[in-house]
């Protein structure tokens, strides 16, 4: 007797959780790509003693470092569970693989730290630039306060539900 059985792969909940991780890793693959060529691009640089890249790309190396690895280490615990139970054995790869790979998210630093100076090149751009000087603008163009917080919008007071009702 043969027991026609659906596939753990058929199952839509399964391919909702599973599908995403897999599209991440593709994206992941074509940022690699990327990663290769900006890689010889700054070697080049390096080598004509060009630096003004440097910090622009620690910047983008890091938060991509912090991103994908992290995002890959969580992907392979959700393959796990994806598993059931089987997703503990050996034969299934997952265990050997999150062995290997979770301590690549803390090789080069923490991943907080490296999103922090990843963080920090852009906001010392817009400083150094005066873009935030160009966009304040003097208080009294502002509007006055007129809530006190934000439930005030979705319940109003008494007074407040008589003006808003008189603009009606």
């Amino acid at each position: 007797m043969v027991i026609d059985r659906t596939s753990v792969i058929d199952y839509k909940t399964q391919q909702s959780r599973l599908f995403p991780l897999l599209a991440s890793a593709y994206a992941f693959r074509f940022v690699g790509e990327w990663l290769k060529w900006l890689y010889t691009d700054v070697t080049q640089r390096l080598q004509a003693n060009d630096f003004s890249k440097n910090i622009e790309v620690h910047a983008c190396t890091a938060g991509l470092k912090s991103l994908t690895t992290s995002v890959t280490a969580d992907g392979i615990e959700e393959c796990r569970k994806l598993c059931g139970g089987h997703g503990y054995l050996c034969s299934s790869g997952l265990p050997e693989l999150f062995a290997v790979y979770v301590p690549a998210c803390t090789y080069e630093g923490d991943n907080i730290v490296l999103l922090l100076q990843s963080g920090a090149q852009p906001l010392s751009f817009i400083t150094s630039n005066n873009l935030i000087a160009l966009s304040k603008k003097p208080l009294s163009r502002y509007p006055k306060k007129t809530h006190s917080s934000p439930w005030d919008l979705v319940f109003p007071r008494s007074d407040e539900r008589k003006q808003h009702s008189q603009k009606l």
